[in-house]
C-alpha cells in the first residue's frame, strides 16, 4: 500500500507546548520514545538554534568516551545530544555543566530507551531534567494535516509513525525494515541476546496476542526459549518501547503492581506487520482484528497521557469472578471505565461487564462507562458514552486534559 501524505518534518506535535513551557524552567530536558517517532525533528523545530550532535556516530561516541569534559566544552551554548543512551558517561559530566552554568534549556538530551535511560538521567541529574516521552502520531495529529487515514482498517494498519505516512513510503517495506533495524540495533545495545531468531519469534508471539493478557508459557512455547527469558526479554520490549504493558487496577498501587498485566503493542501498523496484515480486507479475516482496534484504542490512551506528562493512569480490570473491562483510566477522582468493540453496531448489553465494575468502585469516585466502537456515530445515552473510532482522538484527549504534570522532573 502505497500513500501520497504530507511531510513528517511539517507536522506539529501536540506534545509541543509542553515542551515549550518546560524548556523555560530545566537546564537540561530529556526527550524518550521509539526509534522514528519524531525526536529529531521536534527538537530541531523547538530549538532551531542548537546545534545537533548524533551519538550513534562512532566518532562522537568516541569523543564523549575519552574525554567527556572535553566534548561538552566543544558546545559553550550548549546542544542537542542525539541517542544519549550510546554516551552515558556524558550525563554525570553534564551535571557539573549545568550548576555551573545555570540557564534553560542549555542541554536537549533525546534516547530510545525509556526505563533505563531515564533511570541514569534522574540518577546523575536528579531535580535538574525534565523528562518528555514521545510517542508515535495521535489520530488528532494525523486528521490535522495532509490525507490521514481514510477507513478503521487503514488506521489500524498505518499506525502512527511519521515516516509511514510520508511521502512515497511503501509501509509494507517501511514496517520490515523498522522491525529489523530495532532487532539488530536497539536490542543488541539493550540486552545480550545472542539467539536473534528466538527473539524474532518471541516479538511475534507478543504480537499475536497484543490486547491479551501477558502468558509468559505460551510464548515461551512459541519461542522455545525459557520463560524466565522470555519474562526478561518483555522488559527489554518495555524498555525500548515495542510494547506498552497495561498493570490491572486496583485501587492500592502495590496490589496493582502484582495483577497480571495486559501487553498491547506501541504501535498497531509494527503489530499488523509482524502478523503478516497489510490490507484491510486481511485484516477483517483475521482472528486478531478485535484485538488490533483494542491496542489502537489503547495505543491512543497511553499518548494522550504522555502529551498531558501523566503516568501510571491507565490499567484494566480483571477480578475473581471473571468480569473484565478492556481499559481504565483514572485521573484523580474521575474514572472512565472503556469497553473497546469493533462493531459499527453498539448496544447497550455491550457495557455491562463495566456498569458492574461502576457499582463496586467507591461513591466517591466520578465514574463514567464508555463504549468505544467501530461505528461512524458518537453519542451519549443516560450515563453511558458510546465513541465512534473517529473520534478516539479527542475522547482521549479530554480523559487526560491538558496536564500540567508533576512528573515532568527527574
Amino acid at each position: 500500500m502505497q500513500r501520497t501524505a504530507f511531510r513528517p518534518s511539517m507536522i506539529p506535535r501536540l506534545i509541543q507546548p509542553r515542551l515549550t513551557r518546560v524548556a523555560q524552567a530545566f537546564p537540561v530536558i530529556a526527550i524518550t520514545g521509539p526509534r522514528q517517532s519524531g525526536k529529531s525533528t521536534l527538537c530541531r523545530e523547538t530549538f532551531p538554534n542548537k546545534p545537533i550532535v548524533v551519538l550513534e556516530s562512532p566518532g562522537e561516541r568516541r569523543r564523549a568516551e575519552q574525554d567527556p569534559a572535553g566534548f561538552l566544552a566543544r558546545f559553550p551554548e550548549g546542544a542537542i545530544l542525539d541517542e544519549v543512551q550510546r554516551a552515558p558517561m556524558l550525563l554525570s559530566q553534564m551535571l557539573e555543566d549545568v550548576d555551573r552554568v545555570r540557564e534553560p534549556a542549555r542541554w536537549i538530551l533525546t534516547g530510545s530507551e525509556s526505563l533505563m535511560l531515564s533511570q541514569r538521567i534522574t540518577q546523575s541529574l536528579a531535580g535538574r531534567v525534565a523528562l518528555i516521552e514521545l510517542l508515535p502520531m495521535t489520530a488528532m495529529e494525523l486528521a490535522g494535516f495532509g490525507q490521514p487515514p481514510r477507513t478503521l482498517a487503514e488506521t489500524i494498519i498505518l499506525g502512527g509513525f511519521p515516516g509511514v505516512h510520508s511521502p512515497g513510503a511503501i509501509p509494507t517495506e517501511w514496517f520490515r525494515s523498522y522491525v529489523s533495524t530495532y532487532i539488530e540495533r536497539d536490542v543488541r545495545h539493550a540486552a545480550r541476546i545472542a539467539d536473534l531468531s528466538a527473539f524474532r519469534k518471541t516479538v511475534a508471539s507478543f504480537a499475536a496476542r497484543t490486547a491479551q493478557l501477558a502468558n509468559l508459557s505460551k510464548v515461551s512455547n512459541d519461542a522455545g526459549v525459557a520463560v524466565n527469558t522470555v519474562k526478561a526479554w518483555l522488559s527489554v520490549l518495555e524498555a525500548t518501547y515495542l510494547v506498552h504493558p497495561l498493570p490491572g487496577w486496583s485501587g492500592s498501587e502495590r496490589k496493582r503492581l502484582a495483577k497480571t498485566a495486559k501487553v498491547h503493542v506501541a504501535d498497531t501498523g509494527v503489530a499488523a506487520s509482524l502478523m503478516g496484515i497489510s490490507d484491510g480486507k486481511e485484516l477483517q479475516r483475521h482472528p486478531c482484528a478485535g484485538g488490533l482496534f483494542e491496542t489502537w484504542v489503547a495505543n491512543e490512551l497511553f499518548r494522550a497521557q504522555a502529551i498531558a506528562g501523566r503516568h501510571r493512569c491507565l490499567s484494566h480490570w480483571r477480578d475473581q469472578n471473571m468480569v473484565e473491562v478492556d481499559l481504565v483510566a483514572q485521573v484523580g477522582g474521575h474514572v472512565s471505565l472503556i469497553e473497546v468493540k469493533m462493531t459499527q453496531s453498539p448496544e447497550p448489553r455491550m457495557l455491562s461487564a463495566a456498569r458492574r465494575v461502576a457499582k463496586a468502585l467507591p461513591t466517591w469516585m466520578d465514574v463514567r462507562c464508555v463504549l468505544v466502537h467501530g461505528g461512524e456515530e458518537s453519542f451519549v445515552d443516560g450515563n453511558d458514552r458510546y465513541v465512534s473510532w473517529r473520534d478516539v482522538g479527542v475522547f482521549a484527549s479530554e480523559v487526560f486534559g491538558p496536564g500540567t504534570s508533576v512528573t515532568d522532573a527527574g
